[in-house]
């Protein structure tokens, strides 16, 4: 689970400060995109556990986020998102200057976190 503040918008996805069990409240779990002017804290004793269904700590990378229908507002920069996701690897990118980072990918649609895991391991190339 993936309950987070966002942090930086990239062609890709999402860059996503997660650990705001707070946002799983019922006011503002309704959908997947909830605005950055909702009061949400991160819990700093948070262990992320090893069940699925569990909120994933930390700095992660979202990819395959669910599309928009009609005038939906567009994710944000400290936005927040509330969705399930799937272990997909690592992601590398560029958060400041050269600096370069690598996180965990977490996929929301799960045909794509199999292929991506895939690929990671050599098995098929990207289409």
């Amino acid at each position: 689970m993936i309950c987070g503040r966002i942090m930086q918008i990239l062609p890709d996805g999402l860059v996503v400060e997660s650990g705001y069990p707070s946002l799983l409240r019922p006011e503002v779990d309704r959908t997947w995109l909830v605005p950055g002017t909702v009061i949400a804290a991160r819990d700093p004793k948070l262990v992320e556990g090893r069940v699925p269904g569990e909120i994933a700590v930390g700095l992660v990378f979202l990819t395959d986020l669910p599309r928009s229908r009609g005038a939906k507002p567009k994710p944000k920069p400290y936005d927040f998102v509330v969705i399930q996701a799937y272990p997909a690897g690592q992601y590398a990118y560029t958060s400041v200057g050269t600096i370069q980072r690598t996180v965990r990918r977490f996929s929301c649609g799960l045909e794509t976190a199999v292929k991506l895991n895939l690929i990671a391991e050599g098995g098929q190339t990207e289409k």
